[in-house]
């Protein structure tokens, strides 16, 4: 786990990492990233939302997407910005 405080980790061996700030509804969001061949890290942290610093732990130092909810833009949206900051991270926010 690069960045993360607690995660479980799905698809070790994946090209690319996802980081999904906690576990979804359903299993094919799942089973999409992990045959597109992503290395998929979900949060296990029991925070309900999570804050901007912890999110940004979560990322680490090499991420290509960011699976999140809209109640984690809380604040005014800062962890959105923070994140859309880098052109080349993708980040999905879901409500």
């Amino acid at each position: 786990m690069q960045g993360c405080l607690a995660a479980q980790v799905h698809n070790e061996g994946g090209a690319k990492r996802v980081v999904v700030t906690k576990n979804l509804p359903g299993e094919r969001w799942l089973k999409v990233l992990t045959a597109a061949d992503c290395r998929v890290e979900v949060c296990t942290l029991e925070d309900t939302i999570l804050d901007v610093a912890t999110i940004k732990k979560l990322i680490g130092g090499k991420c290509h997407g960011v699976i999140g909810q809209l109640t984690e833009v809380g604040g005014g949206g800062r962890s959105s910005s923070a994140l859309s900051r880098s052109p080349a991270l993708p980040t999905y926010m879901f409500n």
